[in-house]
């Protein structure tokens, strides 16, 4: 890992939640390190990027941007997150 990735991980660390949005969307299979970043440092990713992401990760391990309507939506539904689904 390198350092700036390293201060990268630390800074998430500080978080219950991250945008994790690929440059690229749309494309089974286009994974890149920004998810699993956000599972080194403990923080639930809010994923956005490959269709099939659910085939490499567990549904359950972050939380798909897609199924959301707008960037309230998505608030009120973190918001209301219990700890129990967030852990």
């Amino acid at each position: 890992r390198s350092l700036a990735q390293k201060h990268y991980v630390d800074c998430l660390r500080r978080y219950r939640f991250a945008l994790c949005y690929e440059t690229v969307r749309g494309w089974n299979g286009y994974l890149t390190g920004k998810i699993f970043d956000c599972f080194a440092a403990g923080c639930v990713p809010v994923y956005l990027g490959a269709p099939n992401v659910a085939d490499a990760i567990p549904p359950d391990c972050f939380v798909a941007r897609e199924h959301f309507r707008s960037d309230a939506e998505l608030h009120a539904f973190l918001a209301a997150m219990p700890q129990r689904e967030f852990e």
